[in-house]
């Protein structure tokens, strides 16, 4: 039986960072199997990012052999950030 998904700490205050700044972002971590958090919508292009507790020691933050793999997989960037200001910083490599 597969456990309920759960989200770092940080992400409910990154999600709202993400859609303040004009961002549609839509959870998307109870997928499981390492699929990433969230998938970002912003200047009509998707992003699709990975968030990591920045609060906690790097040997904390580091990917787990699901997440490894899936993004492994992926032919588009996935973002792993640890913070809001990464977060937003991700934003700005879209262009207007």
């Amino acid at each position: 039986m597969r456990r309920a998904a759960r989200i770092d700490v940080n992400q409910p205050e990154i999600v709202q960072a993400l859609r303040k700044a004009g961002a549609v972002v839509t959870p998307i971590h109870t997928i499981g199997q390492g699929v990433a958090d969230l998938l970002v919508s912003y200047r009509q292009k998707w992003l699709v990012l990975e968030v990591k507790d920045g609060a906690k020691p790097p040997s904390a933050r580091e990917l787990t052999t699901d997440e490894r793999t899936w993004i492994g997989a992926q032919r588009a960037p996935v973002y792993i950030v640890n913070g809001v200001l990464e977060a937003l910083a991700v934003l700005q490599t879209v262009k207007p």
